[in-house]
């Protein structure tokens, strides 16, 4: 495995947030910085989010394990030099400790004159729902001469969703029901 500058190259980090509280999803694009993917992490927080953030990652064959430390914005005020403090201890963490320990003992570990709380658990969980609201709205935004000009070309206009591993086709007949039902009318027929 070479670095992560060969396998990336000038790319870019794209974080996207789309939860049902949101409107509108919140995406984010940043210059991919730093050596590791941590240290790519790293930046984007500080840039995007602006706060300072280490995080410290380790990976086995059977597990991966991070602990992100991010500085609170209103830290300073109760105690100065506490992010200081804060980031010099996360730094001693060594990858056996974060490959094996439980949480509530490595924070201890890392932080024992610090008073822990740890809040529930909770699962992390691949969500990706079938979304074809999002698909019709993008071939809205896209508008009919593109989405035409595609369905002519290509007989279907598909829609590839990589992260979710899925694919919206639309037809001939799917496409002009959309454009119906928004009072547009399609440009030229297609036969």
């Amino acid at each position: 495995g070479g670095s992560l500058w060969d396998v990336v190259g000038d790319g870019h980090l794209l974080l996207a947030l789309d939860m049902p509280s949101m409107r509108e999803p919140y995406q984010s694009i940043v210059p991919i910085v730093g050596d590791s993917i941590a240290e790519v992490f790293e930046q984007y927080l500080g840039q995007s989010v602006q706060l300072p953030a280490r995080l410290f990652l380790a990976v086995s064959d059977e597990t991966a394990a991070g602990l992100l430390l991010q500085k609170l914005p209103t830290t300073e005020e109760r105690d100065a030099d506490g992010w200081t403090r804060a980031e010099a201890l996360a730094a001693t963490v060594t990858r056996p400790e974060l490959l094996s320990l439980a949480v509530e003992e490595l924070l201890t570990r890392l932080f024992p004159e610090e008073a822990v709380r740890l809040f529930p658990e909770q699962a992390v969980a691949l969500n990706c729902p079938e979304d074809w609201q999002k698909a019709r709205a993008l071939l809205l935004a896209l508008g009919p001469a593109e989405v035409y000009a595609t369905l002519r070309e290509q007989g279907e206009v598909l829609i590839r969703d990589d992260i979710c591993n899925r694919e919206y086709r639309f037809d001939e007949h799917a496409i002009a029901a959309l454009f119906a039902a928004q009072a547009v009318p399609p440009l030229t027929p297609l036969h």
